[in-house]
């Protein structure tokens, strides 16, 4: 199921059934002498302070209500995210907080601006958290055309590639450590609440996908419709999953394999030769000891030197026969390790 963090959203202002007229910051326009109050905003940058609930624009101008919100207004159902079995929460939520009252067709009308969307994964059970796990993330997107940052003082990940005039961007880091900081969620979900909540995030790492541009959203998100600006109710009901799509093509074999032939290409095109400089071990390694990555490797190395097909056979079975052995012996290889956890972070995106 698509769970969501961070929304903006557009919706039609006759969508608002009432509104309570104190508190907002007026916008206002002059044109021959008469004021046109044209906008009506809270944000959690003046008046608004509702946990989750970030901006509130009443734009009567162009009949347009504008809300920017996070996740965190479901409050104990933080970990859970914005999705199809907690959107309903969040509207309770937005009129609780009063400043408006939204008609429950809201869910249905509302088109989305930009959109944040997470999946938590628990490496627990490989012995894994944030801070061991870094190191590895930050050097898998070798040879993939996305940049990869490491923010300073931060065992965070960031992967992004510019696209044309939009930005591909995929966020991993430790959602507890961040949450042990937000004074504003401990002081609102406060008790046994916040100690559940806390606790479920224990060596989980988040991974949130940003999207702003509204093909690339469309594209995530697999939307058919021929509405330019998707509606929130399509991206909650997608059956896609946008960050296992991203994450696959951060971390793609294939991008990986054409530098690995290329440089047996530039060694000279004997595998024999090739072979004996990186060793058995230094293949498997090459190729992130993944079995079928040493099939195709090696075949592709038999046909540039124009092996018969049985003699490629023989050599792949050399090769797997020293990869069988080094995972009967558990090895601990830093290629290894990074083998286990991207296989399993892969494994979980795909099952969420």
């Amino acid at each position: 199921m698509i769970g969501l963090d961070s929304l903006k959203l557009v919706a039609p202002i006759d969508l608002v059934r009432d509104f309570r007229k104190k508190g907002w910051i007026e916008q206002k326009t002059e044109l021959d002498g008469m004021v046109n109050r044209d906008t009506w905003l809270k944000s959690n940058k003046d008046v608004l302070s509702y946990l989750g609930l970030k901006r509130i624009e009443l734009d009567f101008l162009n009949n347009r209500l504008n809300i920017e919100l996070s996740s965190k207004i479901l409050r104990e159902q933080y970990p859970e995210l914005i999705n199809l079995n907690t959107i309903e929460r969040v509207i309770d939520e937005i009129n609780n907080e009063g400043s408006i009252i939204l008609d429950t067709d809201f869910i249905n009308e509302a088109k989305v601006h930009t959109v944040d969307t997470t999946q938590n994964i628990s490496v627990d059970e490989i012995g894994y958290n944030m801070e061991k796990a870094s190191p590895i993330l930050s050097n898998v997107a070798m040879g993939s055309g996305y940049k990869t940052e490491i923010p300073q003082r931060s065992k965070n990940v960031i992967y992004s590639k510019k696209k044309s005039k939009s930005l591909e961007r995929l966020i991993v880091y430790d959602k507890q450590k961040k949450l042990a900081r937000d004074k504003m969620f401990k002081e609102t979900v406060k008790g046994a609440n916040f100690t559940k909540v806390f606790n479920s995030f224990n060596n989980v790492i988040r991974l949130e996908r940003n999207i702003t541009d509204y093909n690339q959203m469309r594209t995530a998100f697999n939307i058919r419709t021929k509405e330019r600006q998707p509606e929130l109710i399509d991206i909650l009901s997608s059956k896609s999953a946008p960050i296992s799509d991203l994450f696959n093509k951060i971390t793609d074999k294939s991008i990986q394999m054409n530098l690995f032939i290329q440089n047996f290409s530039n060694s000279g095109s004997n595998f024999r030769k090739y072979q004996k400089t990186k060793g058995n071990e230094g293949i498997i390694s090459d190729c992130k000891f993944d079995e079928d990555s040493i099939r195709i490797a090696i075949t592709h190395m038999g046909e540039i030197e124009g092996k018969h097909p049985r003699t490629v056979r023989r050599y792949i079975q050399e090769v797997l026969g020293d990869l069988y052995a080094m995972n009967l012996k558990k090895d601990n290889s830093e290629d290894l390790r990074e083998h286990q956890l991207i296989t399993y972070i892969k494994d979980k995106l795909k099952v969420a």
